[in-house]
């Protein structure tokens, strides 16, 4: 009989997590005034459409948020020149795989975004440079970014985690002919103890 590694108990794979619908963009390029700007990506008018779909890759309800969530994130891509397009769309496709559930976690999304994008344009820079001083440099702020990054994803763990009640018990006193159990406690159904 061959040995058949896919149905080893030991080696059994991980099931790939179901693909989310993508994030539509966000921003496209349009010329004004002679001017290359990144406006934002309404499709056919269809404003109300566009806002909701903002609203929901920020976590909130409210409009005004996620027009300037999605503004600052865009803020952090323009040059200028108005900005790529791609980077754009990039960093609120970031934000959005957060799923965000609330104003909080949005605006911790925008933060996660924003950080993740420094960061990778720092070690850019430090792998593009030939200043051994701004390798140093720029090699630093961007561990110093990832390092924040980490932070934050525990931080939006611990916001998501439900809440721990926590029985702490200072001092026990056992009388003459008491009894007392060291050890944790699980009731049963009925509330009796097991």
């Amino acid at each position: 009989m061959a040995n058949d590694l896919t149905t080893s108990p030991t080696t059994r794979r991980r099931r790939p997590k179901p693909r989310r619908e993508p994030v539509p963009p966000a921003f496209e390029r349009q010329e004004r005034d002679g001017q290359s700007l990144l406006s934002p990506a309404v499709e056919g008018h269809d404003v109300k459409g566009y806002v909701g779909r903002l609203m929901e890759a920020t976590g909130s309800g409210s409009k005004a948020f996620a027009l300037q969530a999605v503004e600052d994130l865009a803020r952090l891509v323009d040059d200028g020149a108005g900005g790529t397009v791609q980077a754009a769309n990039a960093l609120v496709a970031g934000m959005a795989a957060v799923a965000p559930r609330d104003e909080v976690e949005g605006q911790l999304a925008v933060q996660m975004a924003a950080t993740h994008h420094l960061a990778v344009r720092l070690l850019q820079d430090a792998a593009r440079s030939d200043s051994i001083e701004r390798q140093q440099a720029s090699g630093n702020l961007a561990v110093k970014l990832l390092r924040a990054y980490a932070m934050q994803m525990g931080v939006l763990k611990r916001h998501r985690a439900p809440a721990q009640q926590v029985v702490r018990v200072e001092r026990v006193e056992v009388k003459d002919g008491g009894q007392a159990i060291v050890g944790s406690i699980k009731m049963g159904a009925k509330g009796g103890g097991r």
